[in-house]
């Protein structure tokens, strides 16, 4: 619902999504990335959570390690560019036509129904990342 509301905020005059911002998007990435972690030891403890790392040869750690890294910022920019681009097609278009017609649907468009798939999307892979750790 948090990420519903910040994507779709934009429907109002003057006000810009929250998503809009990287550091917004890299802080829930952040916060998906602690909580998956969190019940990745809670559910295996510490000594099989680290286990996990060093699978399937010990020396494939770093590039686990940078797997996990990875998967934060993949999902903050694929957020953060699908809302930043939604606004600027916005843009192009309104200045297209003379903020006519269209700028008004586009802003109910981009913003109920991109806001509303961007945010179950980025809300399931945030769940897929947590039963990956846990399981």
């Amino acid at each position: 619902m948090f990420l519903f509301l910040c994507n779709s905020i934009g429907i109002f005059p003057g006000m810009d999504e929250p998503t809009k911002d990287l550091n917004t998007t890299l802080g829930l990435g952040f916060l998906g990335f602690f909580i998956a972690h969190y019940c990745g030891i809670r559910s295996k403890g510490f000594g099989g959570y680290c286990k996990e790392y060093f699978q399937p040869i010990f020396f494939m750690m770093p590039l686990n390690v940078i797997g996990e890294l990875s998967k934060v910022v993949s999902i903050s920019f694929r957020l953060y560019g699908n809302i930043m681009g939604g606004a600027i097609i916005i843009l192009v278009v309104s200045h297209l036509v003379y903020s006519l017609v269209f700028p008004p649907f586009l802003y109910l468009f981009f913003s109920l129904f991109v806001g509303a798939v961007q945010a179950f999307v980025f809300t399931m892979l945030t769940l897929v990342y947590i039963s990956v750790q846990v399981n």
